[in-house]
């Protein structure tokens, strides 16, 4: 039985990982070992492997239970650096955990992450008031859709493509997206895309004028 068959709505996929978290085993959560060269499982095969450590590669998928597992094993692997734009506060309610230990690793060693919300902020501004020095959250908005993605350290990303605004109802596997789990011009390229909306953003909210929308690229 597929991911995608078991968990057929996003709610019952953030619902699973809220309630089990870190014991999730198996089928359902094979992705601590997903970086540099090992073994993964997803929802379209039952086997990808990785090209060896330090080549650049790249992990489709669609699930959203995969998609929350490379978003948690990212978040528990960042050091240094993470950026995201997404279009609310849900992922950060499902996996406010490894939010948090990101954050405290970021702190420790003096890094930083940013956040642009296309929406409303919600949990990641109050996340922001507890991380002062370390997190920085923005609100922007978009008259379409934005591709939303992150970026950590110097080698890690996810890109999804634009999709609308999910809801509790929607197909578990409706949010197309590639995962790049060693893949140094990539994660690159997309945080320079993150740092044009954050100069204009921040810009634009030094002047006192309202943000401009994103604009996917």
């Amino acid at each position: 039985m597929s991911i995608g068959e078991a968990i057929p709505t996003i709610k019952e996929a953030e619902d699973l990982v809220r309630r089990y978290g870190d014991s999730m085993t198996g089928q359902f959560w094979n992705f601590d070992c997903v970086f540099r060269g090992v073994r993964i499982k997803d929802r379209e095969n039952c086997h990808l492997f990785c090209e060896p450590p330090g080549k650049a590669v790249d992990l489709p998928h669609r699930n959203i239970l995969s998609a929350i597992g490379f978003i948690r094993t990212a978040l528990l692997r960042t050091h240094r650096q993470f950026e995201m734009v997404t279009g609310s506060d849900r992922i950060l309610r499902t996996l406010e955990a490894a939010f948090r230990r990101m954050l405290k690793e970021l702190t420790a060693n003096g890094g930083r992450a940013r956040v642009i919300v296309v929406g409303q902020t919600g949990e990641f501004q109050r996340l922001a008031e507890e991380f002062a020095e370390t997190l920085q959250v923005v609100q922007g908005a978009s008259n379409g859709p934005v591709t939303h993605f992150f970026t950590s350290d110097d080698d890690v990303c996810r890109v999804e493509e634009p999709h609308a605004p999910l809801s509790d109802t929607m197909d578990a596997a409706c949010i197309p997206a590639v995962y790049y789990p060693s893949h140094e011009p990539k994660t690159h390229s997309e945080r320079r895309v993150f740092d044009r909306y954050w100069s204009r953003l921040t810009g634009e909210k030094r002047r006192g004028a309202s943000p401009s929308p994103p604009v996917a690229v």
